[in-house]
């Protein structure tokens, strides 16, 4: 479950798994990276994602 938390408040959610069944089924390049474990997604990475969107 990936939480969005707006000025401490959760302003959405997400459930990882059915977003990515349903990704898989609309794109046909799709590859799920879930087991790949050079891929590491974590708070780390989003804060620095969410950072580098506010600087544009």
């Amino acid at each position: 479950m990936l939480l969005i938390i707006n000025k401490g408040e959760i302003t959405d959610a997400v459930d990882i798994d059915n977003m990515y069944e349903f990704a898989s089924s609309h794109c046909t390049d799709f590859k799920d990276l879930r087991d790949d474990e050079d891929i590491v997604i974590n708070r780390e990475w989003i804060i620095n994602k969410l950072s580098e969107n506010e600087n544009e």
